[in-house]
């Protein structure tokens, strides 16, 4: 590697070690997904989702039969913690047969992306 590059990397690993113990804003970042959602154990009327996030989240679920969920409801989940590994699921119930849905998960409060 680069001793430039390799510099770098060290430098900027020792910035955000350092700002994340003194809560410095700018060296902490938002939860995210670090896998993509999973669906499962679906029946006609409910539907488990699991996540994996970064760090500690709220986690939720927006769900409606508007691409745009402008008809969603929030469905909110566990908190997702350390013991856990920041996985969880939920249960989304009340679906009806034969309906396409559209969901988005989020993660305290807002949109949750992959990296």
């Amino acid at each position: 590697m680069n001793p430039l590059l390799r510099l770098r990397a060290a430098a900027f690993a020792v910035a955000a070690v350092i700002g994340f113990f003194l809560g410095c804003p700018s060296a902490r970042t938002a939860a995210y997904l670090e896998l993509a959602p999973m669906l499962g154990h679906t029946t006609s009327t409910n539907s488990h989702i699991w996540v994996k996030a970064s760090e500690p989240a709220e986690f939720a679920i927006q769900i409606g039969t508007k691409p745009d969920l402008s008809d969603g409801r929030i469905v909110r989940g566990p908190k997702l913690e350390v013991k856990s590994a920041f996985m969880d699921q939920l249960v989304v119930d009340g679906l009806q047969p034969s309906t396409r849905y559209f969901y988005c998960v989020q993660l305290d409060g807002n949109a949750a992306m992959l990296p």
